[in-house]
């Protein structure tokens, strides 16, 4: 095998794979009870433990990634920080860190914990992993006019942390295309569509099969920050947020106001669910329950902030998300620690919310093209992975605007961390 590692390192979803000069790629697998996994969860628990069991006997900070983290997260066993899509904190200049335990870690820190998990624990199924990396990137990063530049920086910043040799950073969808691109027998156009969690990229490639990335001609690539974490979003607003008081109001010095929006927009947001748990503002929001016109609704906000409800509340979304992929309607139900939701949700509700976000993506696919100065019958096939590939809107639009007879669905997790480890290995970087 090569020893060279493949690491998609993802908002949802990270992947570890290995190739060998014949073009056999193997991911990472992970053993959880009587699960395995080869997809590894991008996720950080943490969870203070005492040495001894006697009164004041010092506490040490311990941490857990992947599958093994939401493992203890379900023990339900410690106070905890749970830790979700810090992948989207890369382009945030204005995030410094956060404080976990009275520990303050940074972005890079954050992300180098996880690095370092994830190879450690890779070695029990693929054997001894060297240091030396190649990874993705996204074309564009999260967030609102990234610099992406500075997210890079960062993110090698973290590799580096964490003891790697950062031999190439490959874009995400140039990557998928590769592992597409090599079964290739005749020369085409690809447009490549590659669909996380927290982005949406897009390279137009020409392939021209049996040379390797000398083959790879890079046409055009575009990315935007709207992805599966906008979906679940809009699912939030709609079922979730007058749930838990949005469109209420409070009093404060003789006047009425409205319960301040920017609670609910971080609350809908994993990365930012995950820091609002600091005493700053779970004391500004119970400032409010007092005078609150609906005070319980405002108490099960802190409620799923203060308690670490976030990942039960991320499991009942996806599920949400995922059955309104196969069926017209799915009910949503969260019931966890005194708090429950129950809302009924429609595929067209669904399609309704997310028409701003569908648009973005669309002009985002289109403005690839036009960069590389082609049109649409000028694509032989559109190759689309990530696991936002299966909504049906996001279908819809490549289907309609290329024609269903060419497109291609590749693995929705596997692809871009194959295509990863096929570049290291066709081009001798072993």
């Amino acid at each position: 095998m090569s020893e060279i590692i493949a690491l998609d390192f993802g908002t949802t979803n990270s992947v570890l794979a290995v190739a060998d000069s014949n073009g056999n790629v193997r991911s990472a697998t992970f053993e959880v009870g009587q699960n395995s996994f080869d997809t590894y969860r991008t996720i950080l628990y943490f969870w203070e433990e005492q040495e001894l069991t006697a009164p004041g006997a010092p506490t040490h900070l311990q941490s857990r990634s992947g599958p093994f983290a939401i493992n203890e997260y379900l023990k339900e066993s410690h106070d905890c920080r749970l830790i979700q899509s810090m992948k989207s904190y890369l382009a945030a200049k204005n995030f410094d860190g956060t404080d976990i335990f009275g520990a303050t870690y940074s972005i890079e820190d954050l992300i180098a914990t996880f690095l370092t998990q994830i190879h450690h624990l890779a070695q029990d199924s693929l054997g001894w992993l060297g240091q030396r990396v190649i990874s993705g990137r996204p074309v564009a990063f999260a967030g609102s006019n990234p610099d992406n530049d500075f997210a890079e920086m960062r993110l090698r910043s973290a590799y580096e942390q964490a003891g790697f040799d950062v031999e190439a950073m490959v874009y995400e969808p140039l990557a998928a295309s590769y592992y597409y691109g090599r079964e290739l027998d005749k020369p085409e156009t690809v447009l490549v569509a590659d669909f996380g969690g927290g982005t949406s990229d897009f390279s137009l490639i020409r392939f021209t099969p049996g040379l390797g990335m000398r083959g790879v001609q890079p046409l055009a690539h575009t990315g935007l920050g709207v992805a599966g974490d906008r979906f679940d979003y809009r699912i939030i607003q709609k079922a979730v947020w007058p749930r838990l008081g949005f469109g209420s109001d409070y009093r404060s010095m003789g006047a009425t106001l409205p319960v301040p929006r920017q609670y609910y927009t971080a609350f809908s947001r994993w990365h930012e669910l995950a820091m609002m748990n600091q005493p700053k503002t779970i004391n500004e929001i119970k400032s409010l329950i007092r005078s609150a016109s609906k005070p319980d609704d405002i108490e099960d906000l802190v409620a799923i902030i203060e308690e670490e409800m976030g990942f039960h509340l991320y499991q009942t979304v996806s599920k949400a998300k995922a059955e309104l992929s196969d069926n017209e309607t799915a009910l949503l139900q969260f019931s966890h620690g005194g708090v429950e939701i129950e809302e009924r949700l429609t595929r067209a509700d669904f399609e309704a919310a997310i028409a701003p976000d569908m648009a973005e993506i669309e002009a985002a696919a289109k403005h690839c093209l036009d960069q590389a100065g082609l049109k649409a019958g000028d694509v032989s096939k559109v190759f689309m992975t990530g696991g936002t590939s299966y909504v049906p809107a996001v279908r819809k639009i490549f289907e309609d605007g290329f024609g269903k007879d060419r497109i291609e669905i590749g693995q929705p997790f596997l692809s871009v961390a194959h295509g990863l480890a096929l570049i290291a290995a066709d081009e001798g970087i072993v």
